[in-house]
């Protein structure tokens, strides 16, 4: 990691030097996005390594991109499913809650709004339950 921000580091002085000597405006304008691509990028990455480093972040990241896949192939029932099995799998209060929304949004998304309506609410007892 110490060597990725060194890089960086040195990326962004080169960058900045040719940019106080842009010619012109346009030179100075394409500097600036590389730039700022660069600053998107570096966050990025910082995001990630926030995410992977915590497990928590990365099962619910892991568990959204898995319904996400079903619901790409139009195969919501295996979404539904699959995110019913996470509620019974885990006891995470911040897993479940995130379960909770993605399970609700599939089955409104479905035609199952009173479904998704109940399913929130028990979320929601759950929640004020373990706040008590």
């Amino acid at each position: 990691m110490k060597y990725f921000f060194l890089t960086i580091f040195i990326i962004t002085s080169f960058f900045f030097n040719h940019t106080l000597r842009a010619d012109s405006s346009d030179e100075m304008e394409y500097y600036q996005s590389i730039l700022e691509i660069m600053e998107s990028y570096y966050r990025i990455i910082e995001s990630t390594h926030s995410i992977s480093s915590d497990s928590e972040k990365a099962a619910i990241l892991q568990i959204h991109r898995i319904q996400k896949y079903y619901k790409e192939m139009d195969d919501y029932k295996n979404a539904i499913d699959f995110l019913q099995e996470m509620l019974e799998k885990t006891k995470n209060p911040a897993i479940r809650n995130a379960v909770y929304l993605m399970l609700g949004d599939n089955l409104e998304e479905t035609g199952r709004p009173q479904e998704a309506i109940n399913l929130l609410k028990q979320g929601l007892d759950e929640n004020l339950k373990n706040r008590d």
